[in-house]
């Protein structure tokens, strides 16, 4: 593998992980606080019921049931179960058989006085209400619609933005690599040029202070001992040659 190559796969993975780290991030966050959001919604609206039924005269039941059928409700199937100390249930919204909570669940409320906890669709929230010296168990429950339409459209953003920004970095990487290597190429260019009868070239760099410059300049110092290596094997060819033909032509 190519250094271009291997340094543009390597930059990619860093960024990605990167910005993988920093999507998560982003989704983790906003599900917990659309969570946190959506809980609050859910216990105002148990304590608005509660204070509706046991504090305003005018209100019972049924009216509060009336209210809440046609009250603009924002949050998506709600629903509200009042129980009293010894967990008979006094009020719901709604009369579906699902409304009723576990006795285990409504002990723990009431010795906790405020539960979160999920079924495997809504979230629910248990509270203790206190009026007149007496305690009843409000539970609030609903689906935030909403809320998950907008994590599952973030999900979305991040997903194609993470993808978008992989292309992008690997050809930017590329790019980039791409110029890095070009004085490591140059200088190769150079050294291939030279070969035994041009030992007194030099290879030339824009830049002799970076590692670049550095390795062209122990090309240089390394071509320079080469041709003195060549000049002194030459000088020395030549003197035998003197040498030796002395005698050789006395003898002849």
């Amino acid at each position: 593998m190519k250094i271009k190559l291997k340094l543009s796969l390597q930059f990619t993975a860093i960024v990605f992980s990167i910005i993988l780290v920093f999507s998560l991030s982003i989704y983790f966050f906003s599900s917990y606080f659309r969570k946190v959001q959506f809980t609050n919604r859910l216990e105002i609206k148990a304590l608005t019921t509660a204070k509706l039924l046991f504090e305003v005269q005018e209100v019972d039941s049924a009216l509060l049931k009336i209210i809440d059928k046609n009250s603009l409700n924002i949050l998506s199937e709600e629903k509200v179960v009042i129980y009293d100390s010894n967990f008979n249930k006094i009020y719901s919204n709604t009369e579906h058989r699902s409304n009723n909570i576990d006795k285990e669940q409504l002990k723990k409320i009431k010795k906790n006085k405020r539960v979160l906890f999920s079924d495997k669709k809504n979230d629910n929230i248990g509270i203790v209400f206190k009026n007149n010296n007496s305690e009843y168990i409000v539970i609030a429950s609903s689906y935030d619609k909403y809320g998950y339409i907008e994590l599952r459209n973030l999900k979305i953003i991040l997903i194609v933005g993470l993808l978008t920004s992989l292309l992008i970095t690997f050809f930017a990487g590329l790019f980039f690599s791409k110029k890095a290597v070009s004085p490591i190429i140059n200088v190769i260019k150079q050294v291939n040029n030279i070969n035994e009868y041009q030992l007194d070239k030099r290879v030339y760099v824009d830049n002799n202070l970076d590692e670049i410059g550095q390795l062209a300049q122990t090309f240089n110092k390394m071509l320079e001992r080469l041709e003195s290596a060549f000049d002194s094997q030459k000088q020395f060819i030549s003197n035998i040659s003197h040498e030796i033909r002395t005698p050789l032509t006395s003898l002849t």
